[in-house]
């Protein structure tokens, strides 16, 4: 292959043979993962609908029912999109990635459909009703099992050797833990989320985990470290460059193809 002449020209590493979606995905995926907290929280604070509310409230979910429902409903709007759209690896374990995946898109959809319970009396929609709480908490439980199916099952298959049969390297290994581990969090996550949730006690600090622990476990499996690192690299060498750059989903590293 031709030597890139820019470091632009590597924003996001290269894919495996078999790999039927990109890592720009993945990265996309647990970027919004990440900010999905984070973004409710400060919206929610700076529109407050009743100064009376909690800050932060008692759950992601409940800023349905505040000036950050665009961000909520719209994120949320948008994981649908891209599970739906992802379609893993080409291999044996390709129905589990789709079946995951869509299970992730149908939770995300509906969780943002139907609405919780509203936190106070007067910001009750005429329309709620007992058994849309109901079909929430399930959708939710299913989003977040497929997210724990993922970072579980998924991510580390290859297990103890790689595709060929060698022994895994460091960095596998190490990309295999942290996917167990942010699947271990949000098992104990959601496990004590939901206890708390049936008492109508606060939950948000544990969603917020649970959601960054799924959105680093994506981050890993997309290998956003590389990008980050790719992204300084061109802003300080070739800042004219980085918007088009990353505007150009066609462009790809030529790094080694890592195992999945």
């Amino acid at each position: 292959m031709a030597k890139r002449e820019h470091p632009t020209d590597a924003l996001f590493y290269e894919p495996e043979a078999d790999d039927l979606s990109t890592h720009r995905h993945r990265v996309i995926i647990g970027a919004l993962g990440a900010a999905l907290p984070a973004l409710v929280g400060v919206v929610g604070w700076l529109r407050p609908v009743d100064p009376a509310l909690p800050v932060p409230m008692d759950s992601i979910s409940a800023y349905y029912y505040s000036g950050a429902v665009a961000i909520f409903t719209g994120i949320l709007a948008c994981l649908t999109v891209y599970f739906v759209t992802y379609d893993g690896y080409n291999n044996g374990d390709r129905w589990k990635d789709r079946a995951a995946a869509l299970t992730a898109a149908v939770g995300a959809t509906c969780v943002a459909l139907f609405p919780t319970y509203a936190p106070t009396k007067p910001l009750e929609l005429p329309w709620w009703s007992q058994g849309l709480a109901v079909v929430h908490l399930l959708s939710a439980g299913a989003l977040f099992g497929a997210f724990i199916f993922f970072a579980l099952f998924l991510f580390p298959k290859t297990g103890k050797t790689g595709k060929d049969g060698r022994t895994l390297d460091a960095d596998k290994r190490r990309r295999n833990l942290i996917y167990r581990a942010c699947g271990v969090v949000m098992l104990v996550c959601v496990i004590w989320a939901g206890i708390r949730a049936y008492v109508r006690q606060p939950i948000f600090w544990l969603e917020a985990i649970a959601l960054e622990a799924f959105a680093l476990s994506w981050l890993v499996k997309g290998r956003a470290a590389w990008t980050a690192k790719q992204l300084v690299r061109a802003a300080a060498c070739h800042p004219g460059q980085l918007a088009a750059q990353v505007l150009d989903v066609k462009q790809r590293s030529e790094t080694k193809r890592p195992e999945s």
